[in-house]
């Protein structure tokens, strides 16, 4: 019997947290979604490791996600990159406006 590989807990861990840091509005959660978007691409790529235990002797089973359905993935995560990025460069420059429009009355 096989259960859910290790790094596929980590991928929707990154994921879903990292849509929820980017929705967030302040500079440094928009930047750890980016990072997270970004950590993401190498445990997609990587094979699936599940170990399995049959009649009490326990083995490791690689499993790797299909080539057409991993280039749709890591594309997908890329333009979560690019979002979270545009995000994060948006709130900066309506900071340092803010800032601007203060600090010249």
């Amino acid at each position: 019997m096989a259960l859910v590989a290790i790094s596929l807990i980590f991928e929707i861990v990154f994921l879903f947290l990292g849509i929820i840091l980017y929705r967030e509005n302040l500079t440094l959660e928009r930047l750890i979604a980016v990072g997270l978007f970004l950590f993401e691409i190498p445990l997609l790529i990587a094979n699936q490791e599940f170990f399995t235990d049959s009649s009490g002797v326990l083995a490791e089973t690689n499993i790797a996600i299909p080539q057409p359905l991993l280039g749709y993935l890591v594309f997908a995560d890329f333009l979560l990159v690019f979002i979270a990025l545009y995000r994060w460069w948006d709130l900066h420059l309506a900071q340092k406006q803010a800032k601007e429009a203060t600090a010249n009355p």
